[in-house]
């Protein structure tokens, strides 16, 4: 579980600790980036230059144009987040959507709602991930839950 921050008047350590307890993560993943609007188009320029095997991956990150895709606004109180860790010298990097509302205690309410989400799915939470590389199984449920805590107004 994330430690949380030792000050509450700093937003961004505020931000990195929802972020990580949100998205399943622990303390050694930090703050890389936040956005509050996504390029619409994105994931289809990028899929079209991986598929082109004669770029080398500087000129292919090079040749995405963001200039003339829309942007997506997010709705309000939400951010992409976008954490990065290293581990033996890799960099590692996970992204998702992070309710920036949601109190300590709502924030536990949503692990709890993911790991009964995912028993009665007959899935052990704490073994590894299925999608997105999640650490353990029940991280693979935090969407369903967030949908559910919403749905129950809390």
């Amino acid at each position: 579980m994330p430690t949380k921050p030792m000050f509450d008047d700093d937003p961004l350590a505020d931000l990195e600790y929802k972020s990580r307890v949100q998205m399943g993560l622990t303390d050694e993943w930090r703050l890389e980036s936040s956005a509050a609007a996504v390029h619409v188009g994105l994931e289809e320029q990028i899929e079209r230059l991986e598929q082109d095997k004669d770029l080398y991956d500087e000129d292919r990150w090079a040749s995405i144009n963001v200039d003339d895709t829309p942007l997506a606004w997010l709705p309000e109180g939400y951010l992409l987040m976008t954490m990065k860790r290293v581990v033996d010298g890799e960099e590692e990097r996970k992204a998702g959507f992070v309710n920036t509302r949601l109190e300590d205690g709502q924030s536990k309410n949503l692990e709890s709602v993911a790991r009964a989400i995912c028993k009665a799915c007959d899935e052990n939470p704490d073994h590894a991930g299925d999608c997105r590389g999640n650490e353990f199984r029940w991280q693979d449920y935090l969407g369903a839950a967030k949908a559910a805590l919403e749905a129950a107004g809390k």
